[in-house]
């Protein structure tokens, strides 16, 4: 498979600012130990990274019930054991262990506000994929935990939500283009997964066909990683090679619900399949006046064909003592409640998901908004199959 190649240019970070462009050099750390059929890209911040596809062995799982509830119990008997420990003599030892990793460090710069894209992103690479040039034992173990791997089922579940959703409409609207809206986007993989499990799944039917993910974030980091990694996956024997894909940025702050909708009557087709999406990011931080502001916004301005999905932070069980404890600004919230605020902005909950720390939901157009019968879908257990 091919890789991002290490040229010249990939030992710069270019930042752009108000008197041009601004050259920083970057040590890269390359990747010595490829997988076969994976693709990788060089970040922002010098590692070289496999750029995730859940439909390849090395970063697909699931785990059984059993599985996730022995997470859970190890979890929860470590946080037991922790809680024994005076708090500044705890807060002191679990700065210094998490000082050494990677994760970690994204962890410590997380608390009180969110964990940045691209540090989620590494979160997600299943152990034997973290590089032995930048990742500790402490990531792999982190990785393997509980929210590791509740945040890896997170990104499969919302990608097989949005490309059973599309299979049939791309089927049915074969010149229609196809653009994904995603908010705090990051790295996108949500988007780019939902891409490989069609053109796996239903070749064909991407081909020829105008393909646009629009990135709205804050960030600047991982829409970067997330253009670089549409690209290489569209190269010579990568999973999307064929396809004429493109990834779209535009700095977005989430409290403008207006902005929102401006943004998507202008550069989404009123015959495109859309696809709107945040993982990890809109349902999981905003207030309920930032949230249903832009469910409106997104239901005014999409075209008929349009989907949202997304992830709500649990606030029962394992959910609600990790999000006590993880120092993030998420907000938690149950489907049952979701869905009636939802209905009235013309969204209703079609599918969802739980998982122990969150809940992947799908969701379909209303119309009017709050118009006929609410039907609120307990979420299940069990993987989208």
């Amino acid at each position: 498979m091919p890789d991002v190649g290490l040229n010249p240019a990939s030992f710069f970070n270019l930042r752009v600012t108000s008197t041009g462009v601004k050259m920083k050099k970057i040590k890269v750390i390359a990747e010595k130990e490829k997988k076969p059929g994976v693709t990788y890209v060089v970040a922002a911040n010098g590692l070289e990274l496999p750029v995730i596809d859940i439909t390849h062995p090395e970063f697909y799982v699931k785990p059984d019930e059993e599985q996730l509830r022995a997470l859970e119990k190890e979890y929860l008997a470590n946080e037991k054991k922790t809680a024994k420990i005076p708090g500044f003599l705890r807060n002191i030892i679990i700065s210094l262990m998490l000082k050494s990793s990677i994760i970690g460090r994204g962890l410590l710069a997380s608390n009180g506000t969110f964990l940045s894209g691209m540090n989620t992103y590494i979160l997600k690479l299943a152990p034997g994929m973290l590089g032995k040039g930048y990742a500790k034992n402490l990531d792999r173990i982190m990785v393997k935990s509980l929210a590791g791997m509740s945040i890896r089922l997170r990104l499969q579940d919302m990608a097989r939500f949005m490309a059973d959703a599309l299979a049939p409409l791309l089927e049915k609207n074969p010149s229609a283009p196809l653009h994904f809206v995603n908010i705090a986007g990051g790295p996108s993989m949500d988007s780019i997964n939902t891409l490989i499990l069609l053109n796996k799944e239903k070749p064909g039917t991407l081909l020829g066909r105008e393909v646009k993910i629009h990135i709205l974030d804050m960030d600047t980091e991982g829409p970067a990683f997330a253009v670089d990694a549409l690209k290489a996956l569209q190269s010579d024997g990568a999973a999307l090679n064929g396809l004429k894909a493109e990834a779209l940025v535009t700095r977005y702050d989430w409290s403008d619900a207006a902005a929102l909708g401006q943004y998507i009557r202008a550069n989404v087709p009123e015959d495109a399949l859309t696809a709107v999406s945040s993982e990890g990011g809109l349902f999981d931080y905003c207030a309920d006046d930032i949230l249903f502001a832009d469910m409106k916004a997104i239901y005014g301005a999409t075209p008929a064909n349009t989907i949202l999905a997304g992830t709500l932070t649990r606030g029962d069980g394992t959910g609600r003592t990790m999000n006590k404890t993880s120092g993030a600004l998420t907000i938690s919230r149950g489907v049952e409640e979701f869905s009636v605020k939802a209905f009235n902005t013309g969204w209703a909950v079609e599918k969802s998901v739980a998982r122990p720390l969150s809940i992947v939901m799908l969701m379909v157009r209303v119309t009017p908004p709050g118009g006929g019968t609410l039907k609120v879908y307990q979420p299940t257990h069990r993987s989208p199959e």
